[in-house]
């Protein structure tokens, strides 16, 4: 019995487990828009666009701009202190593309 590769018994499970969960993640995402745009007309009366909008910018971006933040961190501190997996000159692998 293989331990890894397609011919593995959990990929067939697996695969359908994806499918599924995202599956499930659309119907939740779609559930949630409608109740959020059901909270602004109860709050304004009448949908608040903007209101909408600036809203879901201030759930959202802070989450993403930390991520950012986080990520450009780690990879400056892995590239500075020379640690394995860091790249002595950056974007050599892309070298070829302006060649």
């Amino acid at each position: 019995m293989p331990i890894a590769g397609p011919a593995h018994w959990l990929v067939p499970i697996l695969g359908s487990a994806g499918r599924h969960a995202v599956l499930v993640f659309y119907l939740l995402s779609g559930f949630l828009i409608v109740q959020s745009i059901g909270h602004n007309i109860r709050t304004h009366g009448v949908f608040a666009g903007r209101s909408y909008f600036f809203s879901r910018l201030a759930r959202l971006y802070p989450p993403l701009l930390l991520a950012i933040v986080s990520t450009t961190l780690v990879a400056w501190l892995i590239n500075g202190l020379a640690l394995n997996g860091s790249v002595s000159q950056p974007f050599k692998r892309w070298d070829w593309a302006w060649a």
